[in-house]
């Protein structure tokens, strides 16, 4: 939800160029990128002015930055080529939400280009972007043929805690809100296919979490997850205020041996495990049990999915208490 202080139609291109440099009081740069993300604006070609701000040198690099992830939005044709050349941007913030944005639209041709953005790079947060962004579109498309990074994770357990923690317990959403939340994350990964996701709402905490599993990489009892990477979900949160609701985590899974298989749900864009798990898929049920990974500012959630060819069941406990992060990161 977009609020400004001038009439849509009057915004111009240059009215918009304004606006992003900061020189028009009534419309923000946010706001215009928020309006132009949607295509919003009929006095403006939405494309072409957030390629040209991506580029713009004379722009805030935290607006040129924005400017990205708006076009990844927006849903251009052409999105996966321009975020490519932007890789190569003067900009450590503009090169990485680049890499941040190819993660979830490029393809394995655009591989390579990440690992040199992040070889190059001495910018440890554009390096770790760049490294996330090589790990999605080798767990979105199944490439098994592709080496990355997979960490051992340490992961805690609730203790005690659990039996008088959150419970939750995963059910189907209505049509509407459905509809919204996968229209979301469509926007973030254009190639999702809204017909072959079955969703799911979770009430964990405050906030009201909508779960997308992919049916195509979900098979009939996960066997599929057992023979190459996989991004079998993706999860959105929403806004308790407006309703609205922000793609926020991916689930990936690796398979490892004897129909073993791990998982982690990690957060968009930098990429961080937040919670880690395992499960053995085929036969009647495929079982995963995920458990908090022992890292500042998670929330402790011990969870537990189970998937039959009827559907998918989740279920587990959250407390309210985290750990306290030590150091901000950057946010881009």
């Amino acid at each position: 939800m977009v609020y400004i202080d001038m009439p849509i139609n009057e915004i111009t291109q240059d009215l918009a160029r304004d606006a992003l440099a900061g020189r028009l009081p009534q419309l923000s740069p946010s706001a215009v990128l928020a309006l132009m993300e949607r295509d919003d604006v009929p006095g403006v070609n939405a494309a072409s002015a957030l390629r040209d701000a991506a580029g713009d040198q004379e722009l805030e690099p935290l607006v040129r930055a924005g400017a990205v992830r708006a076009y990844l939005r927006l849903g251009a044709s052409d999105t996966p080529q321009v975020l490519a050349e932007l890789l190569g941007s003067d900009s450590d913030r503009v090169a990485s939400a680049a890499a941040t944005a190819l993660g979830q639209a490029g393809t394995a041709d655009h591989l390579q280009a990440l690992r040199e953005l992040r070889e190059r790079t001495s910018d440890e947060v554009t390096r770790q972007r760049a490294s996330f962004a090589e790990t999605l579109i080798v767990h979105r498309y199944g490439l098994t043929d592709q080496d990355v990074e997979a960490p051992e994770l340490e992961t805690r357990d609730l203790g005690p805690v659990a039996a008088i923690g959150r419970p939750f317990v995963g059910t189907r959403p209505g049509p509407e809100r459905r509809g919204r939340a996968l229209k979301t994350m469509q926007r973030d990964f254009p190639s999702l296919n809204l017909d072959r996701q079955d969703v799911y709402e979770i009430q964990c905490g405050p906030r009201l979490m909508a779960v997308a599993v992919d049916l195509d990489g979900v098979d009939r009892n996960a066997e599929r997850l057992g023979t190459r990477p996989g991004m079998p979900a993706i999860i959105a949160l929403q806004d308790p205020e407006f309703g609205e609701y922000s793609t926020a985590f991916v689930v990936l899974s690796r398979p490892a041996a004897q129909r073993q298989v791990t998982v982690q749900i990690n957060r968009l864009g930098g990429g961080e495990a937040l919670y880690a798990g395992s499960g053995r898929v085929g036969g009647e049920a495929a079982v995963f049990e995920l458990k908090t990974v022992n890292a500042p500012g998670v929330a402790p959630i011990e969870g537990r999915v189970r998937l039959t060819p009827a559907g998918v069941e989740i279920s587990g406990v959250s407390e309210d208490r985290v750990l306290s992060a030590r150091n901000p990161e950057r946010g881009d």
